[in-house]
């Protein structure tokens, strides 16, 4: 089983306020989890523009402390940027990939954001009524094409 999992921050320096993930089992994407997480210092007006979470979305909802449990038990990890994901999250035993190291090998000299390298590759991505393509579960449905 390989977890695709990613977070959504405060800014650059942290402060979980999503986290969410998808398994990838014998090819097909099952339990999805997504939670928004009570971050500890505030979300920077650039944060809140990208991922669209505001500080009274997240108020009431628990600690990444409380949630991350429930993200263990896999194997294999794999993110976007996974040195970012791991920085900011509490430890998750298992090994990571990188999408980011393994696009930038597979397709040197392009944009490695997961929307421009779809554009790269001429694929499309439909993102579900009421989810916006920068949330957490968004990028774990549909991590980069590698």
């Amino acid at each position: 089983m390989l977890r695709i999992i990613d977070t959504e921050t405060c800014g650059l320096q942290g402060g979980i306020v999503e986290i969410a993930s998808v398994d990838v089992i014998d090819g097909n994407i099952v339990n999805p989890m997504s939670h928004l997480i009570r971050p500890d210092r505030p979300i920077t007006p650039q944060a809140m523009a990208i991922h669209r979470i505001t500080e009274s979305m997240v108020a009431d909802k628990p600690w990444i402390e409380d949630v991350i449990p429930l993200y263990y038990g896999s194997q294999w990890y794999v993110a976007h940027n996974a040195s970012f994901d791991r920085r900011v999250l509490p430890e998750l035993p298992g090994e990571w990939i990188c999408t980011m190291k393994l696009s930038r090998r597979l397709w040197p000299g392009i944009k490695y954001s997961n929307m421009a390298l779809y554009k790269s590759r001429k694929l499309s991505v439909q993102t579900p009524p009421g989810l916006h393509h920068h949330r957490a579960l968004m990028i774990a449905i549909s991590p980069p094409p590698c």
